[in-house]
C-alpha cells in the first residue's frame, strides 16, 4: 500500500535510509529533523511497515520573468529484499500523480549511478540536465590564486546565501530552492566538515565556493559572486583545505557532463538550459 508517512514511521524509515545508503548518521538525524515533511513524502507499507520510500523536495525554476515550481525526486529507497516487484516504480509513478494533480511543472532527479538511467528514462525521465566539471591540482588552483589585500574573509547566512544565487543567476535559468532548504543544507554541509567560503572588498562586493571533502578530493560544489575577486576568493580555499586534487563545478560554464534527469509535467514547455546546484547528490 503507498501512502504518506506519519511522524511516527520516522524511525522505519530512519532504518530504510541507513540500509541503503551510505550516509552518516549525523546526516540522517539532520534530514529528518529539519528537511524531511511527511506531506512531501511517500512509502511503500508491508502489513503497516515501511519497506520502500521516496521523498519529493520542493523547488522552482526561476529564468527571468518566468517561475514554475516543480520538485527534486530524493532519497528512493526500496529494502533489498522487497525489490524486483515494482514497488519503487508505484511510488515514483504515484508521485508524478501527485505532482501533476498540484499543477506542478516538472520533476528532476539524480541517479546514484548510469545503470539506472534507462530504469529512469522507462519512468518518463529522459530530458538531461547537464553541469561543467573540471578537475584541477593544487599547483593549477595556486596559479590561479592571488593575494587576499584589499578584501577580507566573511561569513553569510542562509539568507546571504539565497540573495547571492538568485543574483548570479538572474540572467540564467536555476532551480531555487525554499528558504528552509538552504538552511538546512548549509546545516548538513559543515555537519560533515563542508563550509561556505566568501571574500568581500570594502564596498560590500562578495564572491563564494560551496566546499566539501569526497573522498580525498575536495569538490567546490558551486562558486560564484564577484569576478575580480576570484583569485582571492582561489587563495582562501587553498587556505581551508590541503587536498591535492579539486573538483569545480562551473555554474556559468558551458555544460560538459550529464548530470541528472528531468521530465516537464502537465505539458508544459522544456526548462532549456539551466543550473542545478546544491542538489545533496
Amino acid at each position: 500500500m503507498i501512502t504518506t508517512p506519519n511522524l511516527t514511521k520516522i524511525p522505519q524509515l530512519k532504518t530504510i535510509w541507513q540500509t541503503c545508503f551510505d550516509d552518516e548518521d549525523a546526516f540522517i538525524d539532520l534530514f529528518f529533523s529539519d528537511c524531511f515533511q511527511p506531506q512531501n513524502s511517500l512509502v511503500w507499507l508491508e502489513k503497516q511497515t515501511p519497506v520502500a520510500m521516496l521523498t519529493m523536495l520542493p523547488c522552482a525554476y526561476v529564468a527571468g520573468e518566468r517561475k514554475s515550481k516543480g520538485h527534486y525526486l530524493y532519497g528512493l529507497a526500496t529494502l533489498s529484499e522487497h525489490r524486483g516487484r515494482g514497488i519503487m516504480g508505484a511510488l515514483i509513478q504515484t508521485a508524478l500523480k501527485k505532482a501533476k494533480g498540484e499543477r506542478q511543472s516538472f520533476s528532476i532527479l539524480v541517479p546514484a549511478d548510469d545503470q539506472l538511467l534507462p530504469y529512469y528514462k522507462k519512468h518518463g525521465y529522459h530530458l538531461p540536465v547537464n553541469i561543467h566539471v573540471i578537475r584541477l591540482s593544487r599547483n593549477d588552483l595556486m596559479k590561479q590564486s592571488g593575494l587576499l589585500t584589499g578584501c577580507k574573509k566573511i561569513d553569510i547566512s542562509a539568507d546571504q546565501l539565497q540573495s547571492l544565487r538568485a543574483n548570479l543567476f538572474k540572467n540564467k535559468g536555476y532551480i531555487q530552492w525554499p528558504d528552509g532548504y538552504i538552511d538546512f543544507y548549509m546545516r548538513q554541509l559543515y555537519a560533515n566538515n563542508g563550509r561556505v567560503i566568501a571574500v568581500s572588498d570594502e564596498n560590500g562586493a562578495t564572491a563564494y565556493a560551496v566546499c566539501e571533502m569526497h573522498k580525498g578530493v575536495c569538490r567546490i560544489l558551486e562558486a560564484g559572486g564577484a569576478v575580480f575577486l576570484q583569485k582571492q576568493l582561489n587563495a582562501l580555499i587553498l587556505q581551508y583545505y590541503t587536498a591535492s586534487q579539486f573538483e569545480l563545478r562551473n555554474p556559468l560554464a558551458e555544460p560538459n557532463t550529464r548530470f541528472g534527469l528531468y521530465q516537464m509535467l502537465n505539458d508544459q514547455p522544456t526548462l532549456g538550459d539551466f543550473h542545478f546546484g546544491l542538489a545533496m547528490d
